[in-house]
């Protein structure tokens, strides 16, 4: 995937999982919160839980992205939380 819209385009790995593979693991968000179940199934909004690292990178640690919309290949996402330096899946 590639993050777009926040200076050049920058190559990520990521994820798509299951609303309740993050509440499973254990690791509470640094802020925000993880997916829900409800967010699993297609059709529903599309939201992104970001790791600690991008946050840094490419948002400079504002606690004000939860909520902003970011755009992955093309596609949009809302950001619902930011995870621990912490953690790692």
């Amino acid at each position: 995937m590639f993050l777009t819209g926040f200076g050049e385009p920058q190559g990520l790995k990521a994820l798509g999982v299951t609303g309740n593979l993050l509440s499973i693991l254990g690791t509470p968000p640094l802020i925000g919160r993880v997916f829900t179940d409800d967010e699993t199934y297609e059709g529903k909004s599309r939201v992104a839980v970001l790791s600690y690292g991008l946050w840094q990178s490419a948002f400079g640690g504002d606690p004000r992205i939860v909520g902003r919309t970011i755009s992955l290949s093309g596609r949009t996402f809302d950001v619902v939380g930011v995870m621990p330096q912490s953690f790692f899946f």
